[in-house]
């Protein structure tokens, strides 16, 4: 763990680090965070703070939930080079600031990533490059301006991106390029500015665009100062494809109601279904058809309702 600031000084088990310490629960490190082992996350999860850049790359790095107490990063994050990184769920919840970009690149493992729910904005790219393994990307539910490019690369088995359903502006470039199994693209509902480049460009499975439906009725003819390119997908989409055809395509249709098995034991109501990956769930719940209660239940799987009478209660469940 390479470690570089100037502040008072504190022992952690094998790691020698400087430290502003401004409370019990904030801790901030004046510098950059350089992370190379598992048990090196496991001791920066005191931090709250990182003035500088922090960068996790390791063999034995599997799990980031040590740094869920995060709250800012002043430089970029970046995740690199970590083969036995499978998973990643529901990383840095807390965070709510990046000064500089955010970097996904060479997990040849990692197959599942969300996050990022609490940043509003990054002063870089947001990049997932080169991740063999990774089918879902979710989170960044919050997320209004990336700070220059939003970019999803050459991932041969990528499945589904962020809705990015807050996302308004993004100040350089839209790239997603070489995604072989990513077959649609939906959310994006509240994107207004692309100041540069618009690419979608060499993913072979890719039929549906529709997610920028109402982006493409604003910014028609195209509105970006760089260029735009949609060519090169799937058969079934026009080579290129313009936004006329988008337009005519129409607006992403809701999604089917997962369907979901109902059961009574224990005096308990328990739901179950098939999530799909990446997707969040909630439970609906009523007394009289008419009002109706909903659970956020994120990515589960089956949900269990204590109080419930199955002679008086409805449910529904959507994602």
């Amino acid at each position: 763990m390479e470690i570089h600031a100037s502040c008072r000084k504190f022992f952690l088990p094998a790691i020698l680090a400087y430290l502003v310490v401004s409370s019990a629960e904030a801790v901030t490190f004046t510098g950059n965070v350089s992370l190379g082992t598992q048990a090196e996350v496991d001791a920066a999860s005191v931090y709250t703070e990182i003035t500088g850049s922090l960068t996790i790359t390791g063999t034995d790095i599997d799990d980031l939930g040590p740094l869920a107490g995060l709250t800012s990063v002043g430089g970029y994050i970046s995740i690199r080079s970590n083969p036995a990184l499978v998973s990643a769920l529901d990383v840095f919840p807390a965070l709510t600031t990046v000064g500089g970009g955010i970097y996904v690149y060479y997990n040849a493992n990692l197959e599942t990533f969300s996050g990022f729910d609490a940043l509003l904005q990054t002063g870089d790219n947001i990049d997932f490059w080169y991740n063999d393994s990774l089918v879902t990307v979710s989170g960044f539910s919050v997320l209004h301006t990336a700070g220059w490019s939003l970019e999803f690369g050459d991932n041969p088995v990528l499945t589904a991106l962020p809705q990015f359903e807050a996302l308004e502006t993004i100040s350089s470039s839209l790239f997603i390029l070489d995604n072989p199994s990513l077959a649609g693209i939906t959310g994006f509902n509240a994107l207004q500015h692309v100041d540069w480049s618009f690419q979608i460009v060499g993913n072979a499975s890719l039929q549906d665009l529709c997610g920028f439906y109402n982006y493409f009725s604003a910014h028609n003819p195209y509105s970006g100062d760089g260029s735009f390119d949609i060519k090169d997908n799937h058969p079934s989409l026009p080579n290129p494809t313009t936004i006329q055809d988008v337009l005519d395509a129409g607006p992403c249709l809701p999604p089917p109601p997962p369907a979901m098995e109902i059961s009574w034991s224990g005096g308990q109501v328990q739901l179950a279904w098939d999530p799909e990956p990446g997707a969040d769930y909630t439970v609906k719940w009523s007394t009289d058809n008419q009002t109706w209660t909903s659970v956020p239940v994120g990515q589960a799987g089956t949900w269990t309702d204590p109080a419930a009478s199955p002679s008086r209660k409805f449910y529904q469940l959507a994602r």
